[in-house]
């Protein structure tokens, strides 16, 4: 991992090899619209819960935090944190974590899970907002 453009904020833990028994993302909602897809992202390996985060270059991760996530509301902000198991929609629950890496790009920076299939799930921070796609 190259991080001369981008800071990192706790030690990336030790993931590849390991078999990823969920993926959680936390959206972030206001008044009713999704605003932020994967403010937070989960990762459950090894029986431990790992938090990352990414947020204006930097990332920042978070191991053995002892908890897992979970939705609240917000009335006060007319806003509230849901939960969507990537594990699950994306079938990538039980599989082994080949390949994790970070990367700056134009204007924001990118973490991508590689998974022993080759199918890879990356997550993109641009303008204050993660979200993700497939490749």
């Amino acid at each position: 991992m190259d991080s001369s453009d981008f800071d990192v904020n706790g030690t990336q833990p030790s993931l590849i090899g390991s078999s990823c028994s969920d993926l959680i993302v936390e959206e972030y909602w206001h008044k009713g619209e999704l605003d932020n897809p994967a403010n937070v992202i989960w990762l459950h390996v090894d029986s431990n819960w790992h938090r990352l985060t990414l947020d204006c270059g930097v990332v920042f991760w978070r191991s053995n935090v002892g908890y897992g996530p979970k939705a609240y509301e917000m009335p006060e902000l007319e806003s509230q944190v849901r939960l969507t198991s990537l594990g699950q929609t994306l079938e990538v629950a039980g599989r082994v974590i080949a390949n994790v890496s970070t990367r700056s790009v134009e204007d924001g920076l990118e973490v991508a899970l590689q998974w022993d299939s080759g199918d890879r799930l990356v997550f993109c921070h641009f303008n204050d907002k993660t979200s993700y796609y497939t490749v």
